[in-house]
């Protein structure tokens, strides 16, 4: 299409510029507020940015610091979290060569962590590096990871037109969806009939959900035990059996409380006493008393 210029030149005409108004529409429409909504405009962004820009802010300057400090440490005196923290710094502010050598190191010192994995994957797919899907591979074990990893590999092989290949990852994907799925339905409900075994007292999460509920100063006695799972045995699916201190909390209002102070587990609070008692009966013979 011809632009302005072009058409007034056709029709043998001049452009003109327009007169300069000595107001702004804002101010004619808002009758003299302009600077009051304009003033409130920028209250509201500072209260829904300020918080988040400074912790950023705050969160860049302090890696800053800790990336120059690890560079400077010599190769041999770097722990394994010194080398893993490196090669997520270099990932995010410095090189990504570097930091693709430092998470490779890593990796080869921890094959079976899926983290390492997939962060090694993620780095050789931003460099176009067909390696990547190894390692993808290797993060499917992890059910917080299987699905990114899939859909990480099929636009990988979208994009280089192996479209087969790239299909075989969506499969792959879409079935990684369905055993999420189904390992959250698993961990949705305990019913009477599932399968109750004792709990590895030496796994992290069992072990921070001990020592809170130790913390806790409602609970008299403590019984854990863990449910069956067929997806992701590794994550346990928690149940404790509880008996309250005193009378001051009904087995509902324990419940509740509980729930609350251990909210970043997920897990079954069941307490010793009413409708609850036969579960309950269920986790303490299977399980072990911790408290």
């Amino acid at each position: 299409h011809p632009s302005l210029k072009d058409r007034l030149a056709a029709l043998k005409l001049s452009a003109s510029l327009p007169i300069v108004s000595e107001d702004n529409a804002a101010n004619v429409w808002l009758s003299g507020e302009c600077q009051n909504v304009i003033g409130e405009f920028d209250r509201e962004w500072l209260d829904a940015n300020e918080k988040p820009w400074k912790e950023r802010f705050d969160y860049v300057s302090k890696s800053t610091i800790e990336l120059s400090e690890l560079r400077s440490k010599d190769s041999g005196d770097l722990s394994d979290e010194d080398l893993w923290n490196l090669g997520q710094l270099e990932g995010e502010f410095g090189e990504r060569k570097s930091a693709i050598e430092l998470i490779g190191l890593y990796q080869k010192k921890h094959p079976n962590n899926e983290n390492a994995a997939y962060l090694l994957a993620c780095y050789l797919m931003a460099e176009d590096d067909e390696r990547c899907l190894n390692f993808f591979e290797k993060a499917l074990s992890s059910p917080d990871l299987a699905y990114n990893a899939c859909a990480n590999a099929f636009e990988f092989l979208t994009n280089l037109g192996k479209i087969e290949e790239a299909e075989k990852w969506r499969e792959k994907a879409e079935g990684a969806n369905r055993v999420l799925e189904e390992a959250d339905a698993e961990r949705e409900t305990l019913n009477p009939d599932d399968v109750l075994e004792k709990a590895d007292l030496n796994h992290e999460t069992v072990r921070a959900i001990i020592a809170k509920l130790k913390q806790s100063g409602k609970i008299k006695k403590a019984w854990i035990a863990q449910k069956s799972v067929k997806h992701y045995p590794e994550v346990p699916a928690i149940a404790v059996a509880v008996i309250g201190k005193g009378f001051a909390l009904s087995e509902n209002s324990l419940q509740q409380a509980l729930a609350e102070e251990l909210a970043e587990f997920s897990l079954w609070i069941i307490p010793k006493a009413g409708d609850y008692k036969p579960l309950a009966k269920r986790i303490i013979a299977a399980g072990e008393q911790v408290l």
